[in-house]
């Protein structure tokens, strides 16, 4: 099984201190259509700029599991299911 493993990708459409943060998704993407992981696993942070539409879209290619972090958009976070698992993408930790 091939495992990708990220946190803090924070996907804003801004840029902050000189960096672009509306490339992190794409950039992301590209890394899933390089290395095809059958799992990624993110360790929050996604960002809130992050949508339905564009999460759709990697889901269709891997599993995601995450936990969420302080820079979420939660509502999109708490409406996901995976597409080749019947597992939910937000996990809860308590």
């Amino acid at each position: 099984m091939r495992t990708l493993v990220i946190s803090d990708l924070h996907y804003e459409k801004r840029t902050f201190r000189g960096m672009d943060k509306s490339k992190a998704w794409s950039w992301l993407m590209s890394i899933v259509d390089y290395h095809k992981p059958d799992l990624l696993l993110s360790c929050g942070d996604w960002g809130s700029a992050v949508t339905l539409v564009e999460f759709c879209t990697i889901l269709e290619k891997t599993v995601v599991l995450t936990i969420y972090g302080n820079h979420e958009n939660m509502p999109v976070l708490e409406s996901l299911h995976n597409v080749k698992e019947p597992l939910p993408v937000l996990l809860k930790v308590w």
